[in-house]
């Protein structure tokens, strides 16, 4: 398996990847413009997941709703 590089790097080259989408939102259309906002919104939280380690991270189970 790849080793990963140190979490400030990557929060770094994120951050950066940030930065870049920013600079292109003025020039989008609007499809365009919301899938780049989802996709920084997803880098966001990926740096948040980074700063915050959570030990033994598990999935959140899904649950099936059922209706009669």
């Amino acid at each position: 398996m790849k080793k990963q590089p140190p979490p400030h790097k990557q929060i770094k080259a994120i951050e950066a990847e940030i930065a870049r989408l920013q600079n292109s939102l003025p020039t989008l259309e609007l499809k365009d413009f919301e899938t780049t906002c989802s996709r920084i919104n997803q880098l966001k939280i990926k740096i948040v997941q980074l700063l915050n380690p959570i030990e033994n991270e598990q999935p959140l189970p899904t649950y099936k709703i059922l209706k009669k």
